[in-house]
């Protein structure tokens, strides 16, 4: 038994894949909003407060990032969904369709090589 490839199963799937990660960009802009908040808060100061700034700066960076990386799989999700089609592919069926146009193919050939059309010398004599 060969594989099936199920497009639609396929779309449902990174769908769900994307609805789950696009609540997860949405916490992140969260993280995002507040971790700036805090670096920008004039009231913390000390020397404490400005290395707990500066460490949360480079937490910024990762969740920047983080946020980039999900932007671009919702993208290449949205793109799959769109490129996947609907008809399932079974390899069996495949295979066998394959087969069958090798023979009609092989049928023709043989049709036309031994046809009549193609009788004549290298002079060009019928």
């Amino acid at each position: 038994m060969g594989r099936i490839i199920k497009p639609m199963e396929i779309a449902n799937q990174v769908n769900s894949i994307i609805s789950v990660i696009s609540e997860a960009k949405t916490k992140l802009y969260t993280v995002l909003l507040e971790s700036k908040t805090f670096c920008e808060c004039d009231s913390c100061q000390g020397k404490a407060w400005d290395s707990a700034k500066i460490h949360m700066e480079n937490h910024i960076a990762v969740v920047q990032g983080l946020i980039c990386m999900i932007e671009y799989l919702i993208s290449s999700g949205n793109e799959l969904v769109n490129k996947c089609g609907t008809e399932d592919l079974d390899e069996d069926i495949l295979i066998e369709q394959k087969t069958l146009l090798y023979e009609d193919m092989e049928y023709y050939q043989n049709q036309l090589f031994n046809s009549t059309l193609f009788d004549f010398d290298i002079e060009g004599r019928v």
